[in-house]
């Protein structure tokens, strides 16, 4: 049918379709359109073939990949992708529900809340225009009142300046990180490895580190340290992060500048002076 042939002597590139045959619906197209058609390349001048007349149907809405991330005795986190950006809810009956997610994702995650410690439960997970999926699983016998902890912080800092703040947690959790006073929160989905980086200015930092367990428990640690690097400086009058503006900067040479001519004007009077007494002595 002529949708073979060997890849490009100059660049190794395959310009045919690899289709040996076709089926054309309707439009009255016969066995010379798909001859056609297929044979629609030019391996010598490096055109590629083009394929015409094919629709590709709209991908629907489906839920995959949920389980069940974490279970304490009362709760449980369920994390689940869809193949398009919705919300969804989760009914596990006798009135436990969860909703609330919001909808500018493709992944996904809710905490049933309210459950009986060493019960078993089968949740629906519900999505608009797609197949509820159903998910079990029993919650714990017992009650964790242990607080994680919070090892192994590392503050690196790579060429193109970001620095990476990275630590690990001894059991799953969600981490909450504040740069600097900052009022902006970071979250991490449920692991035990944790790392977020920020674009900083060369200074002093200080971070406050926060790890919260699906049962409630939380532990948070200071962190301070220092980026290096040929990066913006810091501001000691605080404001914007702590960076140097242009206006600052500017300021700041304009200082220096003057800073210099006095020192300059100052040298030459005294050399002025100097040789004013050398002449008086002689």
């Amino acid at each position: 049918m002529g949708g073979g042939a060997d890849p490009s002597a100059e660049d190794g590139h395959d310009y045919d379709s690899n289709i040996v045959d076709i089926i054309l619906e309707d439009l009255g197209q016969a066995f010379d359109s798909q001859l056609n058609m297929l044979s629609n390349y030019d391996v010598d001048n490096q055109q590629y073939v083009q394929l015409t007349g094919f629709e590709i149907p709209e991908l629907s809405q489906q839920i995959y990949g949920a389980q069940v991330a974490a279970i304490t005795h009362n709760s449980a986190l369920i994390t689940w992708s869809t193949t398009k950006i919705d919300a969804g809810t989760i009914d596990c009956g006798d009135g436990i529900s969860a909703s609330g997610q919001y909808d500018d994702t493709l992944r996904h995650s809710l905490s049933v809340e309210g459950l009986q410690s060493n019960q078993t439960y089968s949740c629906s997970i519900s999505v608009d225009n797609a197949t509820p999926v159903d998910i079990s699983f029993t919650t714990t016998a017992y009650t964790d009142m242990t607080a994680p902890q919070i090892l192994n912080i590392l503050t690196t800092t790579d060429e193109a300046g970001m620095t990476t703040i990275s630590w690990f947690t001894d059991e799953d959790t969600i981490a909450h990180i504040s740069m600097d006073s900052d009022s902006i929160a970071y979250h991490y989905p449920l692991g035990k490895n944790h790392a977020l980086s920020f674009d900083l200015c060369a200074g002093s930092h200080s971070a406050t580190i926060t790890a919260l367990d699906p049962s409630g428990n939380s532990a948070s640690i200071d962190h301070t340290f220092t980026v290096e690097g040929d990066m913006q400086v810091c501001s000691t009058t605080g404001g914007d992060n702590g960076m140097v503006g242009s206006d600052d900067q500017a300021s700041f040479l304009n200082n220096t500048t003057i800073q210099v001519v006095v020192l300059i004007a100052v040298l030459l009077i005294i050399a002025a002076l100097i040789r004013t007494r050398k002449q008086e002595f002689e």
